[in-house]
């Protein structure tokens, strides 16, 4: 709110600004300097920006103001509180020729809010302020703000290795057998703060050894640098767009500006601009009616920060609400991809310098030779992407050898949420060229690539590597379209020209076309599922095949479905059918078992009739995922498959398994093992991504194993406060998911008890005065006279007192309710009996205390013997222990004395008091 003092001046500085508009013989007088010309310190800000200002030196007279010749405010400055190029340099050119608050602005300065046609101002004199209120139009949808990074913090290094082995086995009906295996293996290795090794490699049968990735990775800030061996590529930046040629094998030296290590602010997100005629609610709704943003806002100049709004490509509808009235009213296509674009006119580079080699591909193969064959195996490859507004990203490069090179260039085109236009192409030296275009329109997609060779040069080009070495055009359509919910249908077509040439350099050229059309019919009667495919496919050496393919599939109950199938091809005049029913014994999250029966014929005499069976087994456990296939049929063929895969994580000390895959991981290990919460409010680990909130974990077992998201700035707090267990351990944990590197916390986590007891002294009147000591105390509350309530770390150390002297309580394990009642407290012993623990009151009365029992017979024994001698038998039970104590008004004498060392002897025996409770 703004103050009353401020208020009047405001206003009263108005009224004067009336004066100033006359000769300065009509300022009151002493009021002279307020309107003469003067040099101020202003500061300039944008109303719907104001947390960015920049300052300057103007001249001020009265309410008009313009930029001193002194003033470093220039179009820069501008843009970086937010205005477009046009909207900096007209604000600009205002300022220096000279404007004075808009007439606008009625009442009271700081609360003004004006609707401009381009850029106004409002001077607030006291302040030394001046507010620009500008049109939507002449607002960039960025701010210029600075990009922050992480500085990348490790907890603990890591070798991370993901791991999966493939085998299949095959056995023929002249029961020969072949089989396959395959291992794959993707290992990281943390190295320090910013750097690690990534290998990523396959060893089979078939091909060998593969390596698509052997090298040393280091980033720093927005640049990333990488030295090593590689056959396919990663993810570096928006210049991977450009990337339309086959992956090569090469030694590699590349570099280039990264986002991985950018945080991410709600300033570095783009914003649309808007002006409200009046205040009102504004409503965001997506096209399936989901409210993404709804709050109040002010008339003028309004934004929508893209923070706030889901990340992806779709289109909302912004409408400002009056009451019921809809004021203002627009659709919008986002394109929320901050994570991956860079800013509108930001520039991303890659460069690369390396030796081309396929030594470390395929080494079971014999290789074609074309590595070897050329002649000029090093090479460089430079490239740029720009975004040159929202929606349009182009860019361009160039790969060089010495005798080759191979120059491109590419567009992305986001045309609205469900459409979008690719373009890459390019051209060698020797005229050869590329051309790559995809097209997606909702449910159509549309691909065409064309390689053209210009001559029959039989040398290894450069062309041969990147494209291979033969024309070839390729086109690929498919639409899809769901007409109702009963019905959908899709079209599919695949045209393909590929020119070979021979060893004798005679070029041949094959062409084929297929083209399918299916339709599919839903929630027939019993639920069935009708499916009619029709094809069409031919080719140089053939002629055209057309044919057409029925399904029918039938709910057998809720595990088992029966299906039919016919095919029909028109050209042999052929058909096929085959019957199979599929059922599901176990399908669980962490267990799917199913087989599948079936039963095939056919018109055609070549093909008999046969019987087959399968089944299908797979698994999801915390530390592996599997999966199998065993296959029989009648005529003699059997076959089988298994895929496991589990990820590795070893540091120095530990070693974990998991089948969550990712290149860090956060760990929180629990010394206490797995917590029984049963009907117990469990402590959780709350996960913060970037001071985001984010995942919220449980603490219940003894090992929590979660993958993590690379480059990110995270944080784990352990939160206790309102469970009914506590954590002794490590609470919190800070550090950067960094490839390579675990993010580990140690948590001692156990039960709390909380209990009600009743305290009286050995005489039965209640206590005052209790409280609880030691490392297990967490609350101790008096609720009424001689009536308190605890919280205790059941685990660890504590004991309950009465002014130095231990109270006696039931073991919590033992106890079925949190009330335990009526206990009592142990009185204070004198320091001058050592030889006994003798109690005396103010009374005269004498205490002694015999000691703990659990025999009956030994306690029931020398009661008798005791009350003969005229003493009295104090016996206090709790939690099955008798408490023995002898009263008197006087000291005992030598032959009492005796008999209470006899007791004594049978008393049990304790490394602690025998009334400690914990």
């Amino acid at each position: 709110m703004i103050n009353i003092y401020s208020r009047k001046i405001s206003m009263f500085y108005s009224v004067l600004t009336i004066f100033s508009s006359l000769s300065n013989a009509s300022v009151p007088k002493g009021f002279e300097e307020l309107v003469m010309a003067r040099k101020e310190k202003l500061e300039l800000n944008v109303y719907s920006n104001e947390h960015y200002s920049v300052f300057g030196e103007f001249i001020v007279e009265g309410d008009t103001f313009k930029l001193a010749n002194s003033s470093s405010i220039d179009p820069s400055l501008l843009i970086n509180l937010g205005l477009n190029k046009e909207g900096a340099l007209l604000a600009y050119k205002k300022l220096l020729k000279g404007s004075s608050t808009s007439k606008q602005c009625k009442g009271f300065r700081e609360e003004c809010i004006i609707t401009p046609q381009d850029i106004d101002f409002v001077y607030i004199d006291d302040k030394k302020k001046l507010t620009l209120f500008v049109s939507p139009e002449f607002m960039s949808p960025l701010l210029n703000s600075e990009k922050s990074f992480i500085t990348p913090e490790i907890d603990e290094k890591a070798l991370i290795i993901n791991n999966s082995i493939s085998y299949s086995g095959v056995s023929n009906e002249d029961n020969s057998y072949q089989d396959n295996y395959s291992y794959y293996n993707e290992s990281y290795l943390g190295l320090g703060n910013d750097s690690y090794l990534r290998t990523d490699f396959n060893l089979g049968t078939s091909n060998g050894l593969s390596f698509d990735d052997l090298s040393y990775n280091h980033i720093s800030g927005q640049n990333k640098y990488k030295i090593g061996y590689q056959s396919s590529n990663q993810y570096w930046n928006a210049t991977d767009t450009l990337e339309s040629f086959n992956n090569f094998s090469s030694y590699i030296f590349s570099t280039g500006s990264t986002n991985d290590l950018r945080v991410l602010k709600e300033e570095d997100y783009e914003r649309f601009y808007f002006s409200s005629p009046r205040s009102g609610r504004l409503e965001v709704k997506n096209d399936q009616g989901r409210i993404l943003i709804s709050k109040n806002i002010n008339n003028g100049p309004q934004y929508i920060s893209y923070y706030d709004l889901p990340k992806g490509t779709y289109n909302v509808t912004i409408k400002v609400f009056d009451g019921d009235n809809v004021i203002f009213e627009e659709n919008k296509l986002i394109i929320n991809k901050n994570n991956f674009s860079a800013k509108i006119g930001e520039l991303d580079y890659k460069i690369s310098l390396g030796y081309l080699s396929d030594e470390f591909v395929n080494t079971s193969l014999d290789n074609n030779n074309e590595y070897e064959d050329y002649q000029a195996p090093f090479f460089s490859d430079g490239r740029l992407m720009t975004r040159v507004f929202d929606t349009l990203s182009i860019g361009g490069g160039v790969l060089a050898t010495s005798i080759d090179y191979y120059a491109y260039v590419g567009m992305d085109y986001q045309i609205t949420d469900q459409a979008s236009l690719l373009f890459n192409g390019g051209i060698f030296n020797d005229k050869d060229t590329f051309l790559l275009t995809q097209l997606r329109w909702h449910g159509f997609s549309l691909s065409w690539r064309k390689f053209t060779e210009s001559d029959d040069n039989s040398d290894v080009n450069l062309s041969d590597l990147l494209f291979y070495n033969d024309d070839y055009e390729n086109i690929n359509i498919n639409y899809s379209y769901n007409i109702n919910n009963d019905n959908s249908f899709y079209l599919s077509a695949v045209y393909s020209d590929f020119s070979i040439e021979d060893s004798a350099f005679i070029t041949s050229t094959t062409t084929t076309t297929s083209f399918k059309l299916g339709y599919t019919r839903y929630n027939l009667p019993l639920n069935s599922q009708l499916n009619v495919d029709l094809g069409m496919s031919e080719s140089d050496d053939s002629d055209p095949q057309y044919d057409v393919g029925l399904t029918i599939n039938i709910p057998l109950g809720a595990s088992h479905t029966y299906s039919h199938n016919s095919y029909y091809n028109m050209s042999s005049k052929e058909a096929s059918h085959r019957d199979n029913i599929n059922s599901y014994w176990l399908n669980d999250a962490d267990n799917t078992f199913s087989t599948n029966a079936g039963l095939y014929y056919s018109s055609d005499k070549s093909s008999p009739t046969s019987v087959d069976i399968s089944a299908s087994y797979a698994t999801n456990g915390d530390q592996i995922k599997s999966s199998s296939y065993l296959y029989a049929n009648s005529d003699g063929t059997m076959s089988g498959n298994i895929f496991l895969e589990s990820n590795a994580i070893l540091t120095k000390n530990d070693g974990f398994l998991t089948t969550k895959k990712s290149d860090s991981y956060f760990v929180a290990k629990n010394r206490t093992g797995r917590i029984n919460t049963d009907g117990k409010f469990s402590s959780v680990i709350q996960e913060y991504v970037n001071d985001e909130a984010g995942r919220t974990i449980l603490l219940d077992n003894e090992l929590e194993v979660h993958a993590l998201k690379s480059y990110k700035k995270y944080s784990f707090n352990v939160d206790q406060y309102s469970s009914d267990f506590f954590n002794d351990g490590e609470s919190n944990v800070e550090a950067t998911s960094f490839p390579g590197t675990l993010i580990r916390l140690d948590t001692s986590v156990g039960e709390l008890k909380s209990f009600i007891s009743t305290f009286v002294d050995i005489k039965g009147e209640l206590i005052d005065s209790v409280e609880c000591v030691g490392r297990g105390c967490v609350q101790t509350e008096r609720l009424v006279e001689g009536v308190y309530q605890f919280k205790v770390k059941k685990s660890l150390p504590y004991k309950i007192i009465s002014r130095k002297e231990q109270c006696v309580i039931p073991s919590l394990d033992n106890s079925d309710s949190r009330n335990l009642g009526e206990n009592f407290c142990m009185p204070s012993f004198e320091d001058s009996y050592s030889d006994y623990q003798l109690a005396k009151f103010s009374d005269n009365d004498y205490y002694y205390f015999i000691g703990k029992f659990t025999d009956d017979s030994i306690v029931e024994t020398y009661k008798k013997k005791f009350m003969k001698s005229g003493v009295v038998f104090v016996e206090r039970k709790v939690d099955g222990f008798s408490y023995i104590f002898i009263k008197s008004d006087r000291l005992l004498v030598k032959n009492e004395l005796n008999d209470v060392n006899e007791m004594m002897s049978f008393a049990l025996e304790n490394n602690l008091e025998p009334y400690v409770s914990n």
